[in-house]
């Protein structure tokens, strides 16, 4: 093992969470089955790492669930400290449909992936982070997650803190009749 590779398994192995599992952060990816560092995209290091439940810390806070009926405009905040969401503008949103992966929706607080609908929006105050959604529609519904990079090659989430999913759950007009 190269000396970086060491150095990286022995600063991140108090985070993995068993054999076989990728461990990602900061754009790099380490193969716990034996395979060599291979450097990703920052943004595909953190779907890896959601997807696997591998995260650092897990220091943000979503409520547990904003609804609306379609059309309407929805906003999921995502709390903070000066150390993560105050400090950085690496806030991202990630969308996940139930059998599908996390899908990245904004990077960079406010910045929209190719191919992602201009309804999306992200902005931040202070620390707290905040998704907007504009015309909220049938398939919009589904789980938001926030992550925020807090330095030193950690990532906050809120993922892992299992009580911090926000549900978007838009109801049909007419059954509210």
């Amino acid at each position: 093992m190269k000396p970086e590779e060491e150095m990286m398994n022995t600063r991140m192995t108090s985070v993995l969470q068993g054999e076989g599992r990728t461990l990602c952060a900061a754009g790099s990816r380490l193969d716990r089955q034996g395979g060599p560092l291979k450097m990703q995209q920052p943004k595909d290091a953190v779907v890896r790492a959601l997807s696997a439940g591998l995260w650092a810390q897990s220091a943000l806070t979503q409520p547990p669930s904003v609804s609306g009926t379609p059309g309407e405009t929805v906003t999921i905040s995502c709390a903070g400290t000066s150390s993560d969401i105050g400090n950085y503008n690496a806030v991202s949103w990630y969308q996940k449909h139930p059998g599908t992966t996390h899908k990245l929706i904004i990077y960079s607080v406010s910045s929209r992936p190719s191919g992602i609908p201009a309804r999306f929006s992200g902005s931040k105050t202070g620390n707290t982070a905040y998704l907007t959604i504009s015309g909220l529609q049938l398939e919009d519904e589904g789980v938001y997650y926030c992550s925020s990079y807090a330095g030193s090659n950690n990532y906050h989430s809120a993922p892992s803190s299992r009580g911090s999913e926000t549900k978007t759950s838009p109801k049909n007009k007419s059954s509210l009749l």
